[in-house]
């Protein structure tokens, strides 16, 4: 099923092939030594397209493995040594193990794609069409990872492959279009987590992502929403080797950009409070001319803002509905993972964010209640005038 939506999306989507398009990078190694985030066991850049190959692959000549006559002609230890040699040099490869690390306990390596802003229709990529479908497959991504982007409201889900025989846990794959809202976000996070050595791969899509967003659409101290997921992520060393740490996350910064949109919103609903007088709007009268002229400012203002309070309240219902399913999905890991330390302290940080999101939403809501009250206020002021 998922397979034949994914066809249907791919043709429907804009996919924009540019030289100078960027996509950013992390990759993070956990070891049994290491709980911080540290230079030489995370690293984050900058690639273009072109170089996407080498990156997956950790590589920087990958012909060298697909010359069989050097294999043929030379011992195989010797072709095994020069094809280390080869593809473990450069700024891709991979990272040699810190001398008190101990042992490699998990990995992570995660892809940035920005989405262009003011694409309604649907969405546009700045990233090639063959690019995606090289990291859709190399990151073990779900077919259901484009369809996830073309749905406005939000969505989550989550599946778990087991092994045939031992009925173990071999690999869960979750899936999150973050509800949008242009001055909160519009995130796509694709995943996949193998759990016999704790990788996990990931592809994060999202408008103004990379970029740093408009005047009209920045929040107070904005900045890219890469810079808060980049932070977000280094602080977190402890909890790398988890599937469910990179969809908290998510919440984590969504709900943090709708915090700051949303008190940014009470601040104009008590303004339009102090020019009302909210119990006592008869003093707007003392100036008939002028209290006609605010009146006009004020409703339109009201009507503004409600529309904005409202995709807001949207906004914390998807919030509200996605920490139900984190904590569901966090509860069915925890027979197969063997982490049960970090396990239960991710949890304990999920029910937090829960009771900000509860908090923040209640908080829209009388916000909402508060600009009907003014609505109903200036209504009112009309036929006050008139009198």
């Amino acid at each position: 099923m998922f397979r034949l939506g994914r066809d249907t999306r791919l043709k429907q989507a804009t996919w924009i092939e540019a030289d100078n398009a960027e996509i950013a990078y992390i990759e993070a190694w956990k070891y049994s030594k290491i709980d911080e985030c540290r230079s030489d066991n995370f690293r984050h850049g900058v690639l273009r397209d072109s170089e996407l190959d080498m990156w997956l692959h950790q590589s920087v000549r990958p012909f060298i493995l697909i010359t069989p006559l050097l294999r043929a002609t030379v011992a195989i230890k010797i072709y095994d040594a020069i094809v280390y040699a080869f593809n473990t040099r450069g700024e891709f490869a991979k990272a040699l193990p810190p001398v008190d690390a101990g042992s490699l306990e998990g990995t992570v390596r995660i892809l940035f794609c920005e989405i262009p802003l003011g694409q309604i229709d649907k969405p546009h990529f700045l990233l090639g069409l063959q690019s995606f479908l090289k990291i859709e497959k190399a990151f073990h991504l779900s077919f259901g990872t484009i369809e996830a982007a073309f749905h406005r409201q939000g969505l989550y889900s989550r599946s778990f492959d087991y092994d045939s025989s031992s009925k173990r846990l071999n690999r869960v794959n979750v899936l999150v279009k973050a509800a949008q809202k242009v001055h909160v976000a519009n995130y796509v996070l694709s995943l996949s987590h193998q759990v016999s050595d704790a990788s996990t791969t990931a592809l994060i899509m999202g408008t103004e992502l990379l970029k740093t967003p408009p005047p009209r659409y920045a929040l107070v101290d904005d900045s890219r929403k890469f810079e808060h997921l980049l932070n977000l992520i280094q602080n977190a060393a402890r909890f790398w080797t988890h599937p469910m740490l990179l969809p908290t996350i998510i919440l984590q910064n969504h709900s943090h950009r709708a915090e700051k949109y949303t008190y940014s919103l009470g601040q104009e609903v008590l303004n339009i409070e102090h020019q009302t007088g909210v119990a006592f709007p008869t003093h707007m009268v003392q100036q008939q001319k002028r209290s006609k002229e605010h009146l006009y400012a004020m409703t339109k203002q009201l009507h503004a803002n409600m529309v904005q309070i409202i995709f807001t309240n949207r906004i914390y219902s998807w919030e509200i509905q996605y920490v139900a399913f984190l904590q569901k999905t966090h509860g069915e890991l925890a027979e197969y993972l063997q982490m049960l330390g970090i396990h239960q302290e991710l949890q304990e940080c999920i029910e937090h964010i829960a009771s900000v999101v509860t908090e923040l939403a209640d908080f829209a809501r009388i916000l909402k209640e508060r600009t009907q009250s003014q609505l109903d206020i200036v209504c009112g002021m009309p036929i006050h005038l008139q009198s």
